[in-house]
């Protein structure tokens, strides 16, 4: 099993700096409950690198309970209906949640899937892939 930080820091290993364009961003995350702590995720000059602490400007703020997040990352709820349903909060650019899509496949399994809609595919989201099962994309 996955620690917090080691599922935040995974997602700077899988960027993928081809989809992610000129993007430049800083995604904070604000983890409570058991695992406690604050990181973030710094996109520039196509890269992204991974960081613990505060951000003087975050362009985006994600704060949640490591409960909640775990259970997102794994695809146990839905990323979009666990904001919805209040169980984790965004600051700052939400409209980040929808281009930062992570997709295990191009029929909505991911991280952020939920906030964009198939047949998006890897090859459009800065993160190749998250976690298994991987699905390949079907030719465009």
């Amino acid at each position: 099993m996955r620690t917090m930080r080691q599922t935040i820091e995974g997602m700077a290993l899988l960027f993928d700096p081809a989809a992610a364009g000129d993007l430049e961003a800083t995604i904070q995350f604000e983890i409570s409950g058991a695992e406690p702590g604050v990181y973030r995720l710094r996109i520039s000059d196509g890269t992204c690198t991974f960081g613990t602490g505060q951000s003087v400007e975050p362009t985006l703020t994600i704060a949640t309970p490591s409960e909640v997040w775990a259970r997102v990352s794994s695809r146990e709820i839905s990323g979009r209906d666990a904001l919805l349903d209040g169980l984790y909060e965004v600051r700052g650019d939400a409209s980040l949640l929808a281009r930062l899509s992570l997709r295990g496949s191009c029929c909505g399994s991911g991280l952020w899937s939920a906030w964009t809609s198939p047949p998006a595919c890897v090859s459009r989201s800065p993160w190749r892939r998250f976690s298994p099962p991987i699905t390949p994309c079907p030719a465009e």
